[in-house]
């Protein structure tokens, strides 16, 4: 049996570079950890005049004009049920934390493999804590860690930046240092990421957060 339900959900692809777009769609139509009803929009305002409804927003970054950043409230108030995920080929920390911060519920590279696009759309699919759902695939060489049940899903900017110190596996200490905190407080944001990835490790936080899109290019 499916884990969706019967009438299919919906995506909406922003994207303003049409052989991109369109080689997504495709790809997406055509996965089959994917079963959804693809929309597609070249800008913000075409998105916007949209008359469907919408599950799931999958939001370029760097649209012409009105930014997928600056663009995000307006998608919000449009479809506040949908699920925001931001698009980009330039996987730069302050982008990821800036569309975080403003409301998207996660970020996937455009440069990433298609088996994690993929994954990544279904987990946002499917309804809360169900994202690792029997039949989804693993990340090669890492095992797909439980979603969080607090339906929590995003990172504060200062446990991101614990987050990216921790792949490159410094100590506690040795991050507190870099921060200018004492390492009480990153002991804590540790216990925090953790407890939002709902892993029991350090390297298993970090496996979470490459696998979210959160951590570009590290293996």
């Amino acid at each position: 049996m499916s884990d969706f339900p019967a009438d299919l959900p919906t995506v909406l692809l922003v994207e303003d570079h049409t052989l991109f777009r369109e080689g997504m769609r495709l790809m997406l139509s055509g996965s089959p950890l994917v079963r959804a009803r693809i929309l597609e929009a070249g800008n913000l305002a075409q998105a916007l005049s949209l008359p469907d409804a919408v599950d799931l927003v999958l939001l370029d970054i760097g649209l012409p004009g009105v930014g997928g950043i600056d663009g995000l409230l307006s998608v919000q108030q449009r479809w506040p049920k949908a699920a925001i995920v931001m698009l980009s080929a330039h996987d730069r920390p302050e982008l990821i934390r800036q569309a975080l911060s403003k409301g998207a519920c996660g970020f996937v590279s455009k440069t990433a493999q298609p088996v994690h696009i993929c994954q990544e759309v279904r987990r946002w699919l499917l309804p809360k804590g169900q994202g690792a759902a029997e039949g989804a695939l693993p990340a090669p060489e890492m095992a797909a860690p439980a979603a969080p049940d607090d339906g929590v899903d995003v990172l504060s900017p200062r446990q991101y930046d614990v987050l990216k110190l921790l792949a490159q596996g410094l100590s506690n200490k040795a991050i507190a240092y870099q921060m200018h905190l004492s390492e009480n407080t990153i002991r804590n944001h540790v216990v925090a990421i953790l407890r939002l990835f709902n892993v029991q490790t350090r390297t298993a936080a970090v496996m979470a957060g490459q696998q979210r899109g959160l951590l570009p290019g590290v293996h």
